[in-house]
């Protein structure tokens, strides 16, 4: 038996035999998921009644309305005077609603330097504290991180003679880091990376002068390829994606900062695109997270002085950035990670950061909702120049 999750089914019109459920997959405010437990039929032919072909609890049929075992037709059975309707959602429409495999319950936040060589872990889900998952031991920050919900990442980062090093670590297994290869000269730091669960493509970051992005299969280690360019240069960017486009957020670049969104289709290497502008120009790694629907800026250094601002954009939707809330403070620095939509729930963390000073705390919010940042817990350490990543604990 397999599962289709869906968030929201709207617009039910009964007037034929044949009668359509309008269906809508997307985030909505519904507190839980809504599930369709579904049988597949390749024989071509409809059971007489929701009893028969074994689905008498369950009452939906994947049917195959040409005969050629597609089973191209989600079915609900009504009841006897009604019949069998049409749900109008093909098999594409369940690979679909596969989970995000760029996120997952468990973050983790990498900053080598002060002090040296530590990762945090902390379970996404569950309110509380962050507590010691391995080392770094190449004394480094401001590293580019994402993963593919079981191999968590990390680019560069600001230390001699490692901008160009990737490592990795198996999220689900509390562990020190593993060499992964290598980014292409000069490196990265203050860039930052998204992923597709398959590809993870890192802005090199390195200096204002520098427009270049790597990109590597997260599965097989080996070094990084050229991806393509960003339309501006700059460093201290801030990045989010959903399944099939990343966006690379603000930057400094001319001696001031700029507003610049960039996309890129994570597939298909490229020259990134112009997407819109953030609401204000912000750099000092501001905080980037994506989920299935939405790319969140948060935070960061407007030239003169520290934010507390949280915006959003629509990824698939080219356009501005829009106000979102407020975090629970001015901040900029802050490592990133966020968990699956479920129910039209999901939650992103910004952890970590400067404020006057480096601080421990971390801020979460619910993705799919506008609001202001709530208390999370804190990191084991007061970090800035953090990166982080998530993925599956199990």
């Amino acid at each position: 038996m397999s599962t289709l999750k869906t968030n929201k089914i709207s617009g039910v019109v009964l007037t034929t035999t044949e009668a359509p459920f309008d269906v809508q997959i997307g985030p909505n405010s519904l507190p839980r998921a809504f599930t369709i437990n579904f049988t597949v039929d390749s024989t071509g032919a409809l059971p007489d009644s929701a009893g028969a072909g074994g689905t008498a609890e369950i009452g939906h049929w994947f049917y195959d309305s040409t005969g050629d075992s597609t089973n191209d037709i989600l079915k609900f059975y009504v009841n006897d005077s009604i019949g069998w309707v049409n749900l109008g959602l093909t098999d594409s429409a369940v690979t679909a609603a596969t989970p995000a495999s760029w996120m997952g319950d468990r973050a983790l936040f990498q900053q080598s330097t002060n002090p040296a060589n530590h990762v945090d872990y902390l379970s996404i889900d569950t309110l509380g504290n962050g507590a010691d998952f391995g080392d770094d031991y190449l004394n480094r920050n401001s590293c580019a991180g994402t993963s593919n919900g079981s191999r968590g990442l990390f680019f560069g980062g600001n230390s001699s003679g490692y901008y160009t090093k990737i490592t990795y670590y198996t999220i689900a297994v509390a562990s020190n880091y593993t060499d992964f290869g290598s980014m292409n000269a000069p490196g990265s730091r203050y860039g930052d990376a998204v992923g597709d669960g398959t590809y993870a493509v890192a802005s090199n970051g390195y200096s204002t002068s520098h427009a270049a992005m790597d990109y590597v299969t997260v599965a097989t280690t080996g070094n990084g390829t050229d991806f393509g360019d960003l339309t501006v240069p700059g460093t201290q960017l801030a990045a989010a994606n959903d399944a099939t486009r990343g966006l690379f957020m603000g930057r400094y670049y001319g001696s001031t900062q700029q507003s610049v969104i960039d996309y890129i289709t994570i597939a298909t290497p490229g020259n990134a695109v112009d997407f819109g502008d953030l609401a204000t120009p912000r750099t000092r790694l501001a905080m980037g997270i994506g989920d299935e629907t939405y790319g969140i800026y948060a935070g960061g250094y407007n030239g003169s002085a520290r934010e507390e601002d949280i915006d959003y954009v629509t990824i698939q939707t080219l356009g501005n950035m829009t106000a979102f809330g407020n975090l629970t403070s001015i901040r900029s620095q802050s490592g990133t990670a966020n968990s699956p939509t479920v129910g039209g729930t999901g939650r992103g963390l910004f952890a970590g950061g400067y404020t006057t000073t480096q601080v421990s705390s971390i801020d979460y919010i619910t993705t799919s909702s506008t609001g202001n940042g709530a208390d999370f817990g804190d990191l084991t350490y007061s970090l800035s120049n953090i990166a982080g990543c998530a993925g599956s604990s199990s």
